[in-house]
């Protein structure tokens, strides 16, 4: 189900469909969607096995994706001209503000990326049921630059021994970054499996002990 948080909005014109596009990253290609003027989706594009995210979210919102004509990959180079604040800024048709979001979005993971930005603002939609939901909440209160465990997480939900369901609601965040589930480790420290990948993992931790540039 939808997040109760975020909602879930409409598609206009176009209704029941999810918006995206492909980003190019140092880590990878993400495919970003939005709805309802949300972003809904960023995660690993070329993982097959993650087609499951994007099934939930087509049965959790009762929609299916579309595409943006002739968009089908932006490189990581920035985008001038996108506003800062989005949700300010959206125009009227919701088509145009899932495009906004989706700009919106591989601009500020562009500047993540070049160390100079460390927190995000775009509007979030997320898709899942309320364990999954409340992990994925906890998540964001991670700070930058820093990790917890697994553990750490179960027991701040109150749920000492749901160790491997809070993994399990880890591996089907559909907002990779921009929900930081990069940022649990195991017990001891060591890096444990990641949708994106070991070396992803390893190069988004490391990005964020870099000094932020201005």
């Amino acid at each position: 189900m939808a997040s109760d948080r975020y909602g879930a909005g409409t598609a206009g014109e176009t209704p029941g469909m999810i918006r995206w596009c492909l980003h190019a990253t140092p880590c990878g290609v993400l495919r970003l969607g939005a709805f309802g003027g949300r972003l809904c989706l960023c995660d690993w594009a070329d993982v097959p096995a993650r087609d499951f995210v994007v099934r939930r979210l087509e049965r959790g919102l009762h929609v299916r994706f579309a595409e943006w004509p002739n968009e089908r990959l932006r490189p990581g180079t920035g985008l001038p001209g996108i506003p800062a604040e989005p949700e300010s800024n959206f125009p009227d048709n919701p088509d145009d503000a899932d495009r906004c979001v989706l700009d919106c979005a591989a601009r500020q993971l562009d500047e993540y990326f070049a160390a100079q930005r460390r927190v995000f603002d775009v509007p979030l939609l997320t898709v899942g049921t309320p364990f999954q939901r409340a992990v994925w909440e906890l998540l964001t209160t991670i700070p930058f630059g820093a990790t917890r465990s697994y553990a750490w997480l179960a027991a701040q939900l109150g749920h000492p021994r749901a160790v491997r369901a809070v993994a399990a609601a880890n591996r089907a965040n559909a907002l990779s970054i921009f929900i930081p589930c990069h940022r649990v480790v195991g017990s001891n420290g060591s890096l444990t499996g990641y949708a994106g990948g070991l070396a992803a993992k390893r190069l988004l931790l490391g990005l964020e002990q870099q000094p932020l540039l201005r």
